[in-house]
């Protein structure tokens, strides 16, 4: 029989393309790599199809009470924390997206009333909005981090991939505006890589001068972070929480109706030649994200 993990995190289904459950399949690997006994727990024992994971899996049926235990539970699940509120383990809430809090609380007042004793927070806005609005929850910041040995960047060419599904009447009206405004640049493709699998996107990514980032309402924003890492300049919405790697993006769009803005700053970087691949960003790799991930096991 497999040993009885000490971490158990919970997902919700693994056949969404969503990168919440992809980075809660990612911690479960990092905390088994630091010899710290962890399984998924993903209500019909599912392995996602649309990226690769070692993390193993616990049946729902299969968990017991057990106080030396551990549960990472994310943070928009309410009715998965009041059935696992009687349960004995020590329960931690995984926050990868504050603005889902409320979706995770409903009338609850903290997530302590539920019996989870700290959160792990995604960026630094998490844990300062953690620190407003979750004083009772001791706080941790575990920063996601970027797969560079799959998100690298690969010989380049000049195309704009964006993924358009948090903002599909943005990316329509960006294409239709700079298309009309800058007919010269009518042979770049413009490609989108809405619901295609993590070694798509990343081969797109890495082989792409340019990323137009349609973040909306994150706790980070990972995907302009795995555009980084593929060597793209990054034009576009950061949602806002991007702290840990805002400064290297190519532009930032000022407000929610910076459409000239953008259209302009990805001309710039049509009307020049092919500029060298930057260096990778430090506070989003893998080093980084098992450093804090140490700490927090010291702590906990």
């Amino acid at each position: 029989m497999p040993p009885v993990p000490e971490f158990v995190l919970f997902s919700s289904s693994a056949k969404k393309l969503n990168g919440g459950i992809k980075y809660l399949f990612r911690l479960t690997e990092a905390l088994n790599e630091l010899g710290r006994a962890a399984a998924v727990c993903e209500g019909d024992n599912l392995r996602p199809t649309w990226f690769d994971s070692t993390a193993p899996l616990i049946e729902p049926q299969k968990l017991q009470h057990n106080p030396s235990q551990i549960f990472i539970i994310p943070e928009d699940q309410p009715e998965l924390l009041r059935q696992l509120a009687p349960w004995p383990q020590k329960k931690f809430i995984y926050c990868q997206n504050h603005f889902y809090v409320p979706r995770g609380l409903l009338e609850a007042s903290c997530y302590s009333d539920c019996g989870a004793v700290g959160i792990l927070c995604a960026s630094q806005t998490i844990m300062d909005y953690a620190a407003r609005r979750l004083p009772k929850l001791t706080r941790y910041l575990l920063s996601s981090y970027v797969d560079d040995q799959l998100f690298r960047p690969r010989p380049k060419k000049r195309q704009i991939v964006f993924i358009p599904r948090k903002r599909p009447v943005e990316a329509a009206f960006l294409y239709d505006s700079f298309r009309a405004r800058f007919p010269q640049h009518h042979n770049v493709p413009w490609v989108p890589l809405q619901d295609q699998p993590e070694k798509v996107v990343a081969a797109a990514m890495g082989e792409s001068e340019i990323f137009l980032a349609l973040n909306r309402l994150e706790g980070l924003g990972v995907t302009p972070m795995e555009a980084l890492a593929c060597g793209c300049k990054v034009v576009g919405f950061l949602g806002s929480a991007a702290q840990e790697y805002s400064r290297h993006c190519t532009y930032q769009a000022r407000d929610e109706g910076d459409m000239l803005g953008l259209i302009l700053a990805l001309e710039r970087l049509l009307a020049a030649p092919l500029a060298p691949v930057a260096e990778p960003v430090a506070t989003i790799t893998h080093n980084h994200f098992m450093g804090q991930l140490e700490a927090f096991l010291g702590a906990a």
